[in-house]
């Protein structure tokens, strides 16, 4: 190991054994940073938005927004305290062109597939990765059964990154143009000062 310190030996069967869950382990991951870098993104647009008005406590008043409530609450709650147009009929316009598709269901309600991704979330990081009935039930295609190890798709984290690739897009135009924020491309490799 790394540290210098730890030896481990083991034959190719064992090895074998110990990764071979390896690869929906990271899909999983994967899955798990996406949702949570654009919940973290949402949340600082929120947090930028408050400090444009007269909010006692903006940060408070963001967490506020964001924690307990589903996505639809959620968008709704913001909508209505920021005064910003993220009425359903704007998100489902801008993914009208788009398959969406979770797990062997499809989808017209981008913010019903949001959703659904939060419910995913939810059981990765609060049931230790299983399947409980409702959410079997609710994805009969995808053959999970009550107790099984989520093991995710590995195309999955890639259709979820280009629906929230536009998704943040959506809200970006919104809050940009509410809030009168310059909306320009810069290139990462900028960003890093190469």
């Amino acid at each position: 190991m790394p540290d210098g310190e730890t030896i481990s030996q083991l034959n190719y069967g064992l090895f074998k054994k110990l990764f071979s869950r390896a690869p929906s382990h990271l899909t999983n991951q994967v899955f798990l940073m996406l949702y949570g870098s654009f919940e973290a993104y949402i949340a600082d647009l929120v947090l930028d938005g408050l400090t444009h008005q007269d909010t006692k406590d903006p940060y408070q008043e963001a967490l506020h927004l964001m924690v307990l409530a589903k996505w639809r609450g959620k968008i709704d709650r913001i909508g209505q305290k920021l005064n910003v147009g993220l009425g359903k009929r704007r998100f489902v316009a801008k993914f009208r062109d788009m398959e969406l598709e979770f797990l062997g269901e499809q989808f017209k309600d981008p913010l019903e597939f949001l959703e659904r991704a939060g419910g995913l979330r939810h059981l990765l990081v609060h049931s230790s990765g299983r399947v409980d009935e409702a959410f079997a039930s609710q994805y009969p295609k995808a053959n999970m059964r009550a107790g099984d190890t989520i093991s995710l798709p590995t195309d999955l984290p890639i259709a979820l990154h280009l629906f929230l690739v536009h998704l943040s897009d959506l809200f970006d135009e919104i809050f940009a143009a509410k809030f009168g924020w310059d909306r320009t491309t810069i290139g990462p490799e900028t960003l890093a000062g190469y």
